[in-house]
């Protein structure tokens, strides 16, 4: 009895370290069927032209709300991974280049991996000025490189993609138009716009919180007293979507009239 009970604790002790322990990343192959597991797509950027130029590897850590961490070998310049992972919650966990650098990237914006879906993560771009030092960000190409980024992904990845942060299934909608600023068209209004009145600040410094990507356009359309109508493909959480919503309510009616149109793109 004593030799069964240890051997049953040596088992859930291995399956613990197996379930919840570090691995390497399992990079996606093409024509593979993702099963349960869900995939991520990240386009990662490392500048070591610093004190650390050549001198040690790095390894990108993630990590899941559930225990699993992953381990990305990351080399100097631009890539493009398309790595499979168990769903779940994620977040950037550090950065590791040799023995004395562990740089941490615990306030990144976390992303989800959802099973039978790729999530579009974005650019992650790192740069070690020297052993103490990394700045990072999660930078949004201009437009068209963004486009040529998703026309050059597999079509397999590219019919079952979201965004990594709002999860929203993505197409070539997303890339067709991205406004670098807000955009408005207005006609017969009842009283002068100021464009401050409908930036909402607050609501973008929100989302930039959660959600890095700044992906499509959402316009919304009033025609004379009706109400304010969405449109457009983005890659906005419902967190802002409902905040824009909100705001553009608080105009009130008296900006209004039966032949008045606004038109504020996002």
């Amino acid at each position: 009895m004593m030799r069964v009970l240890v051997a049953l604790v040596v088992s859930l002790f291995t399956l613990t370290l197996s379930g919840c322990g570090s691995r390497a990343v399992r990079p996606w192959l093409a024509q593979n069927n993702l099963g349960d597991d869900g995939a991520m797509v990240l386009w990662t950027k490392l500048d070591d032209q610093g004190e650390l130029k050549g001198r040690y590897s790095c390894t990108l850590i993630m990590g899941s709300h559930l225990g699993h961490e992953l381990r990305l070998p990351l080399k100097a310049g631009m890539s493009r991974h398309i790595l499979v992972a168990s769903p779940g919650t994620y977040s950037f966990k550090a950065l590791e280049c040799g023995m004395f650098t562990d740089f941490g990237l615990e306030v990144a914006p976390r992303f989800a991996i959802v099973a039978g879906h790729f999530s579009w993560i974005g650019h992650l771009e790192l740069s070690l000025t020297d052993r103490k030092n990394l700045k990072w960000s999660m930078v949004n190409p201009e437009a068209q490189q963004s486009k040529l980024d998703y026309l050059a992904l597999p079509e397999e990845v590219r019919r079952e993609l979201i965004t990594g942060y709002s999860a929203t299934m993505m197409n070539a909608d997303f890339f067709k138009e991205q406004n670098d600023n807000i955009k408005a068209e207005s006609h017969n209004l009842s009283r002068t716009l100021d464009p401050k009145v409908i930036t909402f600040e607050g609501c973008f410094k929100a989302e930039e919180e959660i959600n890095p990507l700044k992906l499509g356009t959402i316009t919304f359309t009033k025609q004379g007293m009706g109400p304010f109508e969405k449109s457009g493909a983005h890659g906005y959480t419902p967190t802002l979507v409902r905040c824009l919503e909100d705001g553009l309510k608080s105009l009130g009616n008296s900006y209004f009239n039966e032949k008045s149109s606004l038109t504020v793109s996002y």
